[in-house]
């Protein structure tokens, strides 16, 4: 177990429920400045948030798309420790998806059940007033995975996505999509050419340089805006994200 991941649970014991609000409520962060997550991501964290604007300057409010080659690269713990980060430490009103279907990490994570999920929301085009998270009194929001597998035609509807995403930009600062890995699923392939930047998560010492390339290479093909690597599980459980732009 990773401090990183520790941090996020102590952090998730700070925040007290889990419910719904409408879009226009103005809420403050119940994680404090002084929580285990801050004193252990901060740094990293503003690291990524730096490179992030500095690739996009023209941006406001941002969608950023994390994802993997394969799966435990760790991409869901970075992309909720970023999004986390980005709402409390930034003041931001951030946006986490959880667009992995199979795994539902985030769900599990802060024990909620959605049968509508993002995929559903695409192809239904539900209102997200109705299928979003507030977690705790925070401004962090979570639009859950939902609980089937089954692959939602929706989002492979560029007119559909680019909808959703412009809807979502005008109603969150910043919008985190926490994407399955490429060798499962294609679905972070649909969503990729849509978001402002897509960041690779690589667990460090254990992907090959190829691999990371290859996943590169097919984001790139398929019109994605790829900004970069984040290093993740570094050895001697050095809380570190290194920042490092593909060319």
């Amino acid at each position: 177990m990773t401090k990183i991941y520790e941090a996020l649970v102590n952090a998730s014991e700070q925040v007290h429920s889990v419910q719904t609000a409408p879009a226009d409520v103005k809420v403050k962060p119940v994680v404090t400045a002084n929580s285990a997550l801050d004193q252990v991501t901060d740094a990293e964290m503003v690291t990524l948030s730096h490179a992030i604007e500095s690739l996009l300057p023209n941006k406001e409010r941002k969608v950023i798309q994390f994802v993997g080659s394969k799966p435990r690269e760790g991409v869901s713990t970075v992309s909720r420790g970023f999004a986390t980060f980005s709402s409390v430490s930034m003041n931001k009103r951030v946006l986490l998806i959880d667009s992995d279907r199979k795994t539902t990490t985030q769900n599990h994570f802060f024990g909620v059940k959605n049968s509508i999920g993002w995929q559903e929301g695409v192809n239904i085009g539900a209102d997200i007033q109705d299928v979003m998270m507030q977690i705790g009194g925070s401004s962090l929001f979570l639009w859950p995975s939902s609980n089937s597998s089954r692959i939602s035609t929706g989002i492979f509807n560029p007119q559909a996505i680019t909808a959703l995403i412009e809807t979502l930009r005008g109603q969150f600062d910043l919008v985190v999509v926490d994407s399955s890995p490429l060798a499962q699923s294609p679905d972070a392939l649909a969503l990729a050419p849509h978001v402002d930047g897509v960041l690779l998560v690589v667990e460090a010492e254990n992907t090959r340089w190829r691999v990371v390339e290859s996943t590169k290479d097919r984001l790139k093909a398929c019109g994605a805006n790829v900004l970069g690597v984040v290093f993740n599980k570094r050895r001697l459980h050095i809380p570190t994200f290194i920042y490092k732009r593909l060319r």
